[in-house]
């Protein structure tokens, strides 16, 4: 995997092609207040599953184990058959790309350029301390919010569907088995094969 899918899952870091649309019926319930300040504060731990992402200019699909821990992020993610095994590092004050033998890129707070890098390289850019959150499902809620179609949230001009929520994982009410984000002509689709973590 190149360093462009790399930092691409990082900005996304998550599964893309062309969504069917669901029925209402089809759509998951939204979550209370409670249970989505819960989701918004558990700060330890990892997802493990697949996700594709496109856009107008390139598309690729991977393996991905996205670790949290407290404010820190790390994202390990492969492609096909072990290939191109990448690491993206996300911290308060520090971002690190790494992939395959390449340098290794960082960009240190404020993170001037990230945007423009990522707009650059894969013609869309997600804003990156918000995806632990979208993984989770919920909001950051250090962003403005939106509502947006039905089971939806819009942040940044991203909008969030969960198409699909877990059965209670790890004791945890809430978590997607599927979600879609959607900006435009880039599309990310994340499937959760497995969450563990320490109930919040």
């Amino acid at each position: 995997m190149t360093l462009r899918c790399a930092v691409a899952v990082c900005v996304l870091g998550l599964a893309g092609c062309v969504a069917t649309p669901q029925r209402l019926a089809d759509v998951p319930p939204l979550l209370s207040v409670s249970e989505t300040s819960a989701l918004q504060n558990w700060d330890l731990w990892t997802a493990t599953g697949r996700l594709a992402v496109k856009s107008a200019q390139d598309g690729f699909n991977a393996h991905f184990e996205w670790r949290q821990t407290g404010v820190d992020s790390e994202l390990l993610v492969e492609g096909p058959f072990g290939a191109g095994r990448s690491v993206v590092r996300i911290s308060p004050d520090h971002i690190r790309v790494e992939a395959g033998t390449s340098p290794p890129t960082d960009f240190l707070a404020p993170f001037t350029g990230v945007e423009a890098t990522l707009t650059e390289r894969l013609g869309f850019a997600v804003p990156l301390r918000a995806l632990s959150y979208w993984l989770r499902g919920v909001p950051d809620p250090n962003l403005g919010v939106d509502s947006g179609a039905p089971g939806a949230f819009v942040q940044t001009q991203w909008q969030v569907l969960v198409d699909e929520r877990a059965a209670a994982a790890v004791d945890v009410v809430g978590l997607p088995r599927k979600l879609t984000l959607t900006q435009g002509n880039a599309r990310i689709r994340v499937i959760v094969d497995h969450w563990t973590g320490r109930r919040p």
